[in-house]
């Protein structure tokens, strides 16, 4: 049963997951604290596009090269991916039109990119709604998550208007928690005694 969102509703801490060599270490270890693996939905947004050459769009859907989406289409897609990736109640708000937005694509990668856009224009009681946090994290009497999870790549600036505080996993110093020099056996133990070093900062 979906929620009525009045205002925006935030997840407690939200990680990004560098691609490292122990990827799968560190997920299973946040499956095991039961956190959220939200994937990210603008990584699958070209299946979702691509299929509508089936639904009366080919034409607008060019085989190759460089085309500009038809914003017709856009929001159609759109709309679909939203209640694919994230749930049959969720709803993506046209804040700004969609012939505004930056619809040429030129490679794979603008799908995702087209798609982050969209995310960005969304106001933050949207964004909760779309990636259902109060039914995630607030809902009364049932235990809720108090951490998300997303592998990268990700918008960063989507993720800090809907989480309390957004931390970063890689191999890389400028990442939140540094596992480059952790074999992957002592990464879990690792990873619990950073949590309780951020955690015990925030207090």
């Amino acid at each position: 049963m979906s929620m009525f969102y009045y205002k925006t509703m935030k997840v407690p801490m939200w990680i990004i997951l560098n691609k490292t060599q122990k990827q799968n270490t560190i997920l299973k270890w946040f499956q095991e604290a039961e956190a959220n693996l939200q994937p990210w939905p603008s990584a699958t947004f070209k299946d979702t596009l691509l299929a509508f050459r089936n639904k009366g769009w080919r034409k607008f859907l060019p085989t190759d090269g460089e085309y500009v989406l038809n914003p017709q289409l856009l929001a159609v897609a759109a709309t679909e991916h939203v209640k694919k990736t994230l749930g049959v109640t969720s709803q993506i708000a046209f804040r700004v039109p969609t012939h505004h937005a930056n619809r040429t694509i030129t490679n794979d990668d603008s799908y995702a990119r087209v798609f982050d856009d969209l995310l960005l224009n969304q106001a933050g009681i949207n964004l909760s709604q779309m990636f259902q946090v109060g039914e995630k994290c607030h809902r009364e009497g049932r235990k809720n998550y108090s951490l998300f999870v997303t592998e990268a790549p990700c918008n960063r600036n989507v993720l800090t208007s809907i989480a309390d505080r957004v931390i970063t996993i890689g191999e890389t110093d400028d990442c939140d928690i540094n596992v480059s020099k952790v074999n992957a056996k002592e990464t879990p133990k690792f990873l619990e005694r950073s949590f309780q070093e951020l955690l015990s900062h925030q207090i």
